[in-house]
């Protein structure tokens, strides 16, 4: 990779995390769907309607355990398109925002903004980041030493 392609995607990934997190702070702002707003206010409503809720903005929320390279997380897929995008929640409370435009793969921790935290917090909060459930495959395998 030049360091041409690598000026133009960083930007990239900043115009993406942006993005996102100015959709998650309507959430966190104004309840995660329009029957929680008791507001009257038509930008917002109008934002509802663009947006929907926020049970129907991420594509997918999975456990994946760990590997040989990285301890298990929850990843929450955003967009499978060009890029992909997706919110890694890990059990230490760490926050990877993860973009793979073709044939690249970015990831920047966002775990201290506090948009992305409360992502973070609501999704326990309604019991879907179950870490305790995956107590196993938590952390990343290493393997034994032959030695011993």
């Amino acid at each position: 990779m030049t360091l041409e392609n690598v000026s133009q995607t960083l930007p990239l990934i900043a115009r993406q995390i942006a993005s996102r997190r100015e959709d998650f702070a309507f959430w966190m702002t104004h309840g995660t769907d329009e029957e929680c707003y008791e507001g009257t206010d038509a930008e917002v409503t109008d934002a509802f309607k663009r947006l929907g809720n926020f049970f129907e903005y991420g594509l997918e929320l999975a456990f994946e355990p760990a590997n040989e390279t990285e301890d298990g997380h929850f990843r929450y897929l955003l967009s499978t398109g060009d890029p992909h995008e997706e919110l890694r929640f890990f059990p230490c409370g760490r926050i990877e925002f993860v973009s793979k435009p073709w044939f690249q793969f970015h990831r920047q921790d966002v775990t201290s903004d506090e948009v992305f935290c409360w992502v973070r917090d609501y999704l326990t909060d309604i019991s879907c980041l179950d870490f305790e459930a995956h107590d196993g495959e938590l952390y990343h395998w290493e393997p034994e030493d032959e030695d011993e």
